[in-house]
């Protein structure tokens, strides 16, 4: 989930550019969808939600969020 997640970044041409909540959300998706059309199940596709922060920051957004932007993926 998190390599897809990263490839996410790359496919949406988020590389080198600053850091965006909404970027965080795209990449997300990105991963989620990746991961749907690899069979992968929901559950394998959210194996990585215990390490991201409950809360948001200027860089990232709340894990609620990012569950989201993943099963909408």
């Amino acid at each position: 989930m998190v390599i897809t997640h990263e490839l996410g970044h790359h496919y949406c041409h988020h590389l080198g550019t600053a850091a965006d909540p909404r970027k965080e959300l795209a990449a997300e998706r990105f991963a989620g969808a990746a991961m749907h059309l690899s069979k992968m199940s929901l559950d394998a596709a959210l194996s990585a939600v215990p390490i991201l922060d409950e809360r948001p920051s200027k860089s990232h957004p709340g894990r609620a969020d990012r569950v989201k932007a993943i099963t909408d993926g």
